[in-house]
């Protein structure tokens, strides 16, 4: 797993390979065989490595496991600051 450079670009429409928030926040994205996260919680969650840390993401369901890119926002905690400001109305597509 390799987190992005804050450098890096994205495109405007990539998405999470998992749950498919829009990629807004490139310091939390990780790339992992070649697909882009957004977060190393969420791509762990993609390949069936788990290790929750208290409640999993409000967002997405994705357990917590990089408390470094957790975000709590409106007392809801979130994985990442992209699915922390993804649409509220939108559920996101779980692989």
């Amino acid at each position: 797993m390799e987190r992005l450079d804050v450098g890096d670009e994205i495109a405007v429409d990539e998405a999470c390979a998992r749950c498919a928030t829009p990629l807004v926040a490139p310091a939390s994205v990780v790339r992992q065989d070649g697909e882009l996260f957004c977060c190393a919680s969420c791509a762990r969650a993609a390949g069936g490595r788990v290790g929750l840390v208290g409640r999993g993401c409000a967002h997405c369901g994705a357990p917590i496991v990089d408390r470094a890119t957790a975000v709590t926002s409106d007392s809801r905690l979130f994985c990442c600051a992209n699915c922390a400001v993804a649409p509220r109305d939108v559920e996101p597509p779980i692989r």
